[in-house]
């Protein structure tokens, strides 16, 4: 396996061949090095062929007009990439200091609440809300023989930054459980609750990416190499837009000339009788 930096988007990535391009832009020319070990502790292996991922994103432009035909036109089997993206998993523990009513009395007891393989991205080239859905129960032991034919992007994220993403929402999880830790009538915590990483592994998930661009402006599909679930944004075809409300006009145009023909033509028999 092969460690790449592309020089013109900066990306680092791992992949079989010593001489490769870029899956972010195509780019040839690339800083190598040749490795022979790896950092992972998971992975959640391809569920997802490249066959069901290409169905999946053709199935998308089905029925809608209004997307331009450059985007529909587009070479799938050469555009997409089969990637594996690195994502942190942390078991943490949370403590704080609750309010309780018990019994009557104003009682302060700590809270402690811990978490299990809590996962944050791992990198900073796919936004996070992207990435939806992984099944977590899936993770195994990482073995290299599920990279054959993959792209593995190189985590830019540090485990610190990692765990701040997750900070927020694991904490406010925690918030709702503790009214449930202590019988009693729960009223509020007395401190701010400490987040505290108690194990970090570093895992990768599958994801298939599909780049185009469309009048200079670029778009990113995604699709999750779980559930087959695809994310992106559709383009518009304005000149399409503009043809649509044309054909519209003159349909309704031409409905309206019926219709006064019809009305002209019943006054005439009427008259004729």
């Amino acid at each position: 396996m092969y460690i790449h930096k592309c020089n013109k988007c900066d990306i680092v990535f791992y992949s079989e061949l010593s001489s490769d391009h870029c899956p972010m832009c195509n780019n040839i020319e690339l800083k190598s090095q040749l490795i022979d070990k790896y950092s992972y502790d998971y992975i959640i292996p391809f569920s997802v062929t490249k066959t069901d991922a290409i169905d999946k994103f053709n199935n998308v432009f089905k029925g809608k007009k209004l997307i331009p035909n450059s985007i529909k036109n587009i070479n799938v089997e050469e555009s997409i990439k089969k990637i594996y993206i690195p994502c942190y998993l942390y078991d943490v523990s949370i403590e704080g200091e609750a309010r309780y009513i018990i019994d009557g009395n104003d009682t302060s007891r700590i809270a402690h609440i811990d978490y299990k393989m809590v996962p944050s991205i791992a990198t900073r080239l796919v936004d996070e809300a992207r990435i939806d859905g992984f099944d977590m129960s899936k993770l195994i032991p990482f073995n290299p023989s599920y990279l054959e034919g993959s792209y593995v992007i190189y985590s830019d994220v540090t485990s610190s930054e990692g765990i701040i993403k997750i900070s927020d929402d694991t904490i406010l999880s925690a918030v709702d459980l503790i009214g449930n830790v202590n019988s009693g009538e729960y009223k509020e915590i007395n401190n701010d609750l400490v987040i505290k990483p108690i194990n970090t592994y570093l895992a990768l998930l599958p994801i298939y990416m599909i780049k185009t661009t469309y009048k200079d402006k670029n778009y990113t599909y995604v699709i999750n190499g779980d559930n087959c679930k695809l994310l992106g944004t559709l383009p518009i075809s304005y000149f399409k837009i503009v043809a649509w409300f044309i054909s519209l006009f003159d349909l309704f145009f031409i409905i309206g000339l019926i219709i006064l023909l019809i009305i002209k033509g019943v006054m005439i028999w009427k008259n004729y009788w």
